[in-house]
């Protein structure tokens, strides 16, 4: 599994510091392979067969290691058709990629199959 925090998606988390740009809690899922690059702006293959392009998440402050240390988006898609999903993304509501991570082989969904995201960002000390 391979996921990565875009250029773009540093300068979303900076920004978020100084109380700018929206809060990135969009999902999007999708079919591509290739590897995820700093310079991404969207998914390979974003799939929206489901009628949308990107669901809301929910996003909550919770501990890992030091109180409130990880920012956390969680959420559910759900298939309207079979579907190989094999990437999915956090977007803000301006459409910026935050992160995009691919794993292949993915998860195959019948109709109906349902998978469910758990998006953590974890704050360390930098020296």
């Amino acid at each position: 599994m391979t996921a990565l925090i875009t250029t773009k998606g540093r300068e979303i988390l900076a920004s978020r510091l100084k109380g700018l740009l929206t809060e990135p809690v969009n999902i999007a899922w999708g079919t591509g392979v290739t590897p995820p690059a700093l310079g991404d702006t969207g998914l390979e293959i974003e799939d929206v067969t489901g009628g949308y392009a990107r669901f809301p998440g929910v996003s909550s402050i919770v501990t890992i290691s030091t109180l409130n240390d990880t920012y956390q988006i969680s959420g559910s898609l759900t298939a309207l058709a079979d579907l190989d999903i094999t990437e999915w993304g956090l977007f803000d509501t301006a459409g910026n990629l935050l992160m995009r991570e691919v794993q292949n082989p993915g998860y195959s969904l019948a109709t109906g199959g349902t998978l469910n995201f758990l998006f953590k960002f974890q704050q360390s000390v930098c020296p």
